[in-house]
């Protein structure tokens, strides 16, 4: 991501973020064309298990597939080079995580703008996609597909709240000598015709030197920014029915600007990460879940009562899985965190895990 995509999609999106989430229906993105038709599929089989926090681990495998490697040209330290310019737009560390399971972007731009991306392969869809937020509280989410040595990814959004359908097309293409091409692209007419945006010139380096980091106090203002906050902090996690056998550790805090919510899980032998953005388009939030199995879970949602509600579907061996996750604090220091499932396309819902998040004492007080 580079800093004149930045201000080029804060031009489309119009005025929705000095907005900052003033009321009005919240209507969840358009999926790419290419998307699977969840409802359409059955739940049976395999699909009907929730693997969560290193349970039921015994059924997935790695991320040795070759679907997981097709982003990996796009790893390393960058220099990135735009209109022309003699001087880098902004530097970017590309890294893997969670043993290949997943690539994670840290972009800062020359004035000092962050922005961040969490990237994942769907092994049950075929699709790679990308959920970012940058320091201005400007939210993408990508999905697309892949080639030898180029990815495509594309997300459909409202033109403001409420507004018209614009396509955020992105590419990137390996040249070779350690460059990569980052084309962005839009279309305001239902993909007939596309305007070029942002051309982008990677430059791999040994190592970056980032501008110093300049904090927008935009989203720290902003109300929706803040729904997840009663989830930040150290937590130690286990499930409801065997709370003396802690699952692991979970670290939940905010990064770029208050704009992001990064979740990191470090259980018996087991990792996971998730990062969460409000989008504020469409007023609400959207969580990418991945683990070290390659178990990738996708959420949209929004603050119900006190707490979250956030709905996806996961589809597996060609069958879907309509899940639904609730983060409930029930105390400042215990969260519940529940996942239903469901078979009928969300009409009717069964719990599938409950776990409890219990906050861990500070290091002062330790």
């Amino acid at each position: 991501m580079s800093w004149l995509l930045e201000q080029r999609l804060a031009t489309l999106v119009g005025s929705a973020l000095a907005i900052g989430g003033a009321g009005c229906a919240a209507v969840a993105p358009n999926e790419p064309r290419a998307a699977v038709d969840a409802p359409s599929l059955r739940l049976r089989g395999e699909a009907g298990v929730l693997p969560l926090y290193g349970l039921d681990r015994s059924r997935h495998g790695g991320c040795e597939a070759p679907g997981f490697r097709r982003f990996d040209f796009w790893v390393g330290r960058w220099n990135v080079f735009a209109g022309g310019s003699p001087e880098p737009a902004g530097t970017n560390v590309v890294t893997r995580t969670l043993d290949g399971c997943a690539i994670e972007e840290q972009w800062t731009d020359a004035a000092g703008g962050r922005g961040r991306s969490l990237n994942t392969f769907d092994r049950g869809t075929g699709h790679w996609n990308q959920l970012w937020m940058d320091f201005n509280g400007l939210a993408l989410i990508l999905t697309g597909t892949s080639s030898s040595g180029a990815m495509t990814l594309l997300g459909d959004t409202p033109k403001g709240i409420g507004g018209p359908i614009i396509t955020n097309r992105t590419s990137w293409t390996a040249m070779g000598r350690g460059r990569v091409r980052q084309f962005w692209d839009v279309s305001e007419d239902g993909r007939q015709t596309w305007a070029p945006v942002f051309d982008g010139d990677y430059r791999r380096v040994r190592r970056v030197t980032p501008a110093p980091e300049t904090i927008n106090p935009l989203c720290a203002s902003r109300p929706r920014y803040h729904w997840f906050d009663f989830v930040i902090g150290e937590w130690t996690l286990s499930e409801a029915s065997a709370p003396a056998r802690p699952l692991g550790r979970l670290t939940v805090a905010k990064d770029v600007s208050d704009c992001l919510v990064d979740w990191a899980f470090k259980g018996r032998g087991h990792e996971g990460k998730a990062i969460a953005a409000f989008h504020f388009p469409t007023l609400t939030w959207h969580r990418t879940w991945i683990d070290g199995d390659g178990v990738r879970i996708a959420l949209t949602g929004t603050q119900v009562g006190a707490g979250m509600v956030m709905t996806g579907t996961r589809v597996v061996g060609g069958t879907s899985q309509v899940l639904r996750a609730s983060w409930t604090p029930v105390s400042a220091d215990v969260v519940e965190e529940l996942w239903e499932t469901s078979s009928d396309g969300g009409t009717t819902w069964a719990s599938a895990r409950r776990f409890v998040l219990t906050r861990r004492p500070s290091e002062e007080a330790r």
